[in-house]
């Protein structure tokens, strides 16, 4: 226990984070062979950027972009969470057409909102019981 406590614990969520991130790729990558996708992504990869990362970012041959945010805490994602990632998105130089957010603990209703009345992006919430 003493070890789990000092060494591992403390990392725990970084991990988990990056395996729930995973999972979220995987989940859009069969979205895309089912046909559920607004395009047909053949470019996966991660935006690193100085401020923070996009954590799913996906190309199609005719220059569509997809942009996947994942955040795997007990916090709702919220409004300034969603305008932290516009400005990832504006760092980055990317203009999606899809963009999905996946969260842990759910949304907050602004942001449901922002989902429900954004044009010219479609925005996808997913929430751990649609994995």
């Amino acid at each position: 226990e003493m070890v789990y406590e000092k060494e591992i614990a403390p990392d725990m969520v970084n991990y988990v984070r990056e395996c729930f991130a995973g999972v979220c790729a995987e989940y859009l990558k069969l979205m895309g062979q089912y046909g559920r996708l607004q395009n047909r992504y053949g470019t996966w990869g991660t935006w690193y950027g100085k401020t923070g990362c996009i954590d799913i970012a996906a190309g199609a041959e005719n220059g569509a972009v997809l942009a996947g945010f994942c955040r795997f805490d007990n916090y709702l994602l919220s409004k300034k969470d969603f305008e932290q990632y516009e400005e990832l998105l504006d760092l980055a130089m990317i203009k999606p057409e899809e963009i999905y957010l996946f969260s842990k603990a759910g949304f907050s209703e602004d942001v449901r909102k922002i989902a429900r009345e954004m044009t010219g992006v479609k925005i996808t919430l997913v929430g751990l019981e649609d994995l």
